[in-house]
């Protein structure tokens, strides 16, 4: 795959470069709303605007091959990580620094490390992404573009773990299923492409589903691909029933779970909005 800008022209860093950075539209866009929650404005109150008590760090490691390095090129010359590090910064009052890490792990992976509080993403993510969705007969642009869509889907997920980890948040379940319903919820606060890109995020763990060993990992935390995409596909749907009434004869997803989407839907988006309402930085 190459991603490389100076290869080829970009439609690909520019837009993805733009939905990379959705923490500040979604942050953002929760700086606005939150307001309207009485939970919100009380907590809200008098928290003085400035910069973050501890600046999220951006670390790349050095790329062991042509192929990472251009994964890691791509990314830099847009400041991808870095305007996600400041936009968390700008909108979320931490109380412990982040660091968001690239580097070589031997498999096409993203984690977020508790000790450390960092979050590793690996130079081979991307291709290994590209990899999972070529099998689903997805050719050229459409490809490619599926692919940066679940690579940004993976590296909102592990923001979500992060501020879980950092700001102590309860969580009464899969703590792997909550940080799934960030990454969509944050998707979709971009309105120009951001349910093509859950969707994708979505096609992906379908993807997966039919990959060697996927239906004997009943014993992981997360829950089972196939589970991931009919989540997504749910979360997708609810958050707009009326407008994305195609979804789900479209993404095979039965009524029975349909129905409940919107409530479902509801139920994470108000999660995390008063999840992070104590911690928004009030705007200047």
């Amino acid at each position: 795959m190459n991603i490389s800008c100076k290869a080829v022209p970009c439609p690909i860093a520019r837009p993805w470069a733009r939905l990379l950075a959705v923490a500040s539209i979604l942050f953002l866009g929760w700086a606005t709303v939150l307001p309207s929650i009485s939970q919100a404005d009380e907590t809200r109150k008098g928290k003085p605007a400035g910069k973050a008590l501890h600046p999220t760090k951006v670390v790349y490691d050095p790329p062991a091959s042509v192929q990472s390095r251009d994964v890691r090129d791509a990314l830099k010359s847009d400041g991808i990580l870095e305007s996600m590090a400041s936009d968390l910064d700008k909108t979320l009052r931490l109380p412990k620094a982040l660091t968001l890490r690239m580097g070589e792990c031997g498999e096409p992976n993203a984690y977020y490390h508790t000790e450390t509080r960092t979050i590793f993403i690996c130079y081979n993510l991307l291709t290994g992404i590209e990899q999972d969705l070529a099998g689903v007969d997805l050719r050229g642009d459409a490809l490619q573009t599926a692919a940066w869509h679940a690579f940004v889907f993976s590296l909102i997920h592990e923001v979500g773990h992060a501020l879980i980890d950092v700001l102590d948040v309860p969580v009464a379940g899969r703590e792997e299923d909550v940080a799934d319903q960030l990454s969509t919820y944050a998707l979709l606060e971009e309105e120009s492409v951001g349910v093509e890109a859950a969707l994708n995020g979505a096609s992906w763990f379908g993807a997966r589903s039919h990959g060697v060993g996927q239906a004997g990992a009943f014993w992981d935390s997360h829950a089972l691909d196939i589970q991931r995409y009919y989540n997504i596909v749910c979360w997708v749907y609810g958050s707009n029933p009326e407008a994305l009434a195609h979804i789900p004869e479209s993404y095979s997803l039965p009524l029975d779970r349909a129905v409940n989407c919107p409530h479902e839907y509801r139920q994470l988006k108000r999660y995390w909005d008063r999840t992070l309402a104590p911690f928004l930085i009030a705007p200047k």
